[in-house]
């Protein structure tokens, strides 16, 4: 269906901007070390601590008034959302981690004298370029770590709304 000019938003959207409030990424350092789901790890059971931490409880309020289309529409955004993240963490992986280190070691192999002359020269240099590769793979990787949880957050949604998974968008890879 053709959306005119000037029409009003579809209603998943407002629903998806709550939803990931819910999971921000720079919060994850904190809840990293600070919620029940974190410490949940250190067994077999970590879906007991997820299901305790506060953005889900928050989650469960927001989505259980919801009815079942509602909650596919934006469980369905929500899968789009987690396969584009896997999409892009792959591209950083390839292009801007393994393509420039590989580089550096090539450039090692076949002139080591100069790139340990370039680490003397400019120390700054080579640490702002490994640090800049290390923290846009970390923001990457807590995005995408993110984007996981919101999904896994809707499964258990899912699971006590008593509502049967797997529509056709929400198909995925488990493995």
């Amino acid at each position: 269906m053709e959306k005119r000019a000037g029409a009003a938003e579809h209603e998943v959207w407002a629903l998806w901007r709550a939803y990931k409030r819910l999971f921000s990424t720079w919060s994850l350092p904190i809840s990293t070390f600070f919620t029940p789901g974190a410490w949940g790890w250190l067994g077999n059971d970590v879906v007991s601590g997820l299901r305790k931490n506060g953005s889900t409880r928050k989650a469960f309020e927001l989505l259980l008034p919801l009815s079942d289309e509602q909650f596919d529409k934006l469980s369905a955004l929500v899968s789009v959302n987690l396969r584009r993240q896997e999409q892009g963490f792959q591209v950083l992986a390839v292009f801007y981690v393994s393509v420039p280190l590989t580089f550096a070691l090539f450039v090692g192999e076949i002139a080591p004298g100069e790139v340990l002359a370039f680490i003397r020269e400019e120390p700054q240099a080579a640490w702002r370029m490994v640090f800049s590769l290390a923290a846009v793979t970390l923001l990457y990787l807590a995005a995408l770590w993110r984007s996981r949880q919101m999904m896994h957050v809707l499964d258990l949604v899912r699971i006590e709304r008593g509502q049967s998974p797997y529509t056709a968008l929400e198909l995925r890879d488990v493995g």
